[in-house]
């Protein structure tokens, strides 16, 4: 039997106590936009580097086997049709680069999926077969072996040729080299010491050779230029430059407009989307005396992958002159239905879901067909119960507690006839 929940009184209660909890986050890229920002929701820290001090961008995440370009600082990437990875080290003739494709493909990065680069040439192994468009995967040496031949133009201008050699026990082995094949570089990238990124960087023009840590361990958002495809007006889309904000891997948000973003109530989870440029580029237009100005009835919902989630709401963008930017983002509950066979538990919510140690918690539930008093408890990472009260029965109950919590992730479980739900905590 399906739960009956309050959802309209709930919502309106938990607008009108997060009110209180909104941070207005000011950020910049810089004049030109010159600097790529991640900001972490969950630490509301923001962390910035240059955008052109890196050519290649490398997935450590698992077995993904992304590589990508810096194509909002003008790198670029083609195949070399007739050539293969054993063609390496020859001299390329470069003439119709840009123009003859069937000698030259141009590769841009998915600005849809971070698992799917500019190396990839379209394709996710996981999703084709082994087949990660720059080598292929192979089932008895469990690596993914390359098999095609690029050329890369770097974020100072220069063309080179680079091979993907192998993706092999977790390390990357590569080589690139000057379009006549002098100049050659071997290169081992191992994604081991970046585990807990993304990306990690590898540079070729502005930081010679270099393998660069440049990300945060924890980030939600990452705001800079990157290549979109827009549709030019004449049915095409077509790959264009343009400044605006992706959501990590894993993370997954939603667009809500038309409505007042201070009353709007959060989207139900079906509707979030894993495409990372969700929030892209449109949250901002530029008018006619070529000011930006911010749409009033656009917000943006985001989540994190264990289920914590955010209202985004931009405030300001001052473009290329500064590079400043500001937004408002306000922790939220992501309502969700379950399958309850005693029908008694209607909604429970704890708003919000990050606080700084010390501060209160605002409790909130409903409850349909309760036969006694209910419980709240608050658990440690180690099971440890750190903290118990108990609960009035009633349709609708809201509240205030303070548990008075070090820093740290806690689990909020709420019972009531012998039902139980639980939601994270985070106390910073």
């Amino acid at each position: 039997m399906k739960r009956f929940f309050t959802i309209i009184l709930l919502s309106v209660f938990s607008i009108t106590i997060l009110t209180a909890q909104t941070k207005t986050v000011n950020l910049s890229l810089g004049k030109g936009y010159a600097n790529l920002a991640w900001y972490d929701l969950i630490q509301d820290s923001t962390t910035t580097a240059p955008l052109n001090a890196w050519d290649l961008a490398i997935m450590t995440i698992g077995q993904n086997a992304a590589i990508r370009i810096n194509s909002g600082f003008g790198c670029h990437l083609w195949e070399v049709v007739s050539k293969t990875s054993d063609d390496f080290g020859n001299p390329i003739d470069t003439t119709g680069l840009t123009t003859d494709t069937t000698k030259f493909i141009e590769w841009i990065d998915s600005d849809q999926k971070w698992q799917v680069g500019a190396f990839n040439m379209g394709k996710d192994g996981y999703e084709d077969n082994g087949d990660f468009g720059w080598g292929d995967y192979n089932m008895s040496t469990h690596a993914i072996h390359g098999s095609k031949l690029f050329i890369l133009l770097d974020v100072a201008g220069k063309y080179h040729q680079i091979r993907i050699e192998d993706l092999l026990g977790g390390v990357y082995y590569f080589a690139y080299s000057d379009i006549d094949g002098s100049n050659q570089k071997e290169e081992e990238f191992n994604k081991q010491p970046y585990n807990t990124k993304t990306f990690a960087y590898y540079s070729i023009a502005t930081n010679p050779d270099q393998k660069l840590d440049l990300e945060p361990g924890m980030w939600s958002l990452v705001f800079g230029k990157y290549i979109a495809m827009i549709d030019n007006g004449n049915g095409n889309v077509v790959p264009y430059t343009v400044t605006g904000v992706r959501t990590n891997y894993g993370w997954t948000s939603v667009k809500v407009s038309g409505q007042d973003p201070a009353t709007v109530n959060p989207p139900s989870i079906s509707q979030f989307s894993d495409i990372i440029s969700t929030i892209g580029y449109t949250w901002k237009k530029l008018d006619q005396n070529y000011q930006y100005q911010i749409p009033n009835d656009i917000c943006y919902f985001i989540q994190s992958p264990d289920g914590l989630a955010w209202k985004i709401v931009f405030k300001s963008f001052e473009g290329s002159s500064t590079g400043n930017l500001s937004f408002e983002q306000t922790p939220v509950q992501i309502n969700s239905v379950k399958d309850n066979s005693d029908n008694t538990l209607g909604s429970f919510g704890i708003t919000p879901n990050i606080i700084e140690s010390g501060n209160p918690i605002q409790f909130s539930y409903s409850v349909t067909n309760a036969n006694g008093n209910g419980n709240i408890a608050v658990y440690n990472l180690n099971s440890q119960k750190v903290f118990e009260m108990n609960l009035p029965s009633a349709n609708f109950n809201a509240m205030e507690i303070n548990p008075v919590l070090p820093a740290g992730m806690y689990f909020v479980v709420f019972s009531i006839n012998g039902y139980q739900e639980m939601q994270k905590l985070i106390v910073k």
